[in-house]
């Protein structure tokens, strides 16, 4: 695959995976989809979690945020708050990310 195909496959894949994250669950179905998809693309592995993280990072990123937004609203409504982690932490393993709640691009290097 040339450069071009694969920046076009990459853009196809990307646009799929956000109209599938859009609810931010991500069915089974979906999963299957996106697999076949990037299969039929050829896209390599490297290539479709590039996406991923461009993707899917910068809204489990928003939703942590939203989380920590609402506890501090909420005076600490557990319920409420128990709530929206657990679908953040459902997003976070279904999507694959690290547990790390701090995008890469965010992150602090050095002291």
């Amino acid at each position: 695959m040339t450069s071009v195909d694969r920046t076009g496959a990459k853009a196809l894949y990307g646009k799929a995976l956000a109209a599938f994250a859009d609810d931010d669950v991500l069915s089974e179905a979906e999963a299957a989809d996106l697999r076949r998809l990037r299969d039929t693309l050829g896209l390599r592995d490297a290539d479709a979690q590039e996406v991923e993280r461009q993707t899917v990072y910068p809204r489990y990123e928003r939703k942590l945020a939203e989380v920590l937004r609402d506890e501090a609203m909420n005076g600490g409504d557990d319920e409420l708050n128990a709530s929206v982690l657990r679908r953040c932490e459902y997003s976070r393993d279904r999507f694959g990310l690290t547990p790390d709640p701090v995008a890469p691009s965010r992150r602090r290097t050095g002291a």
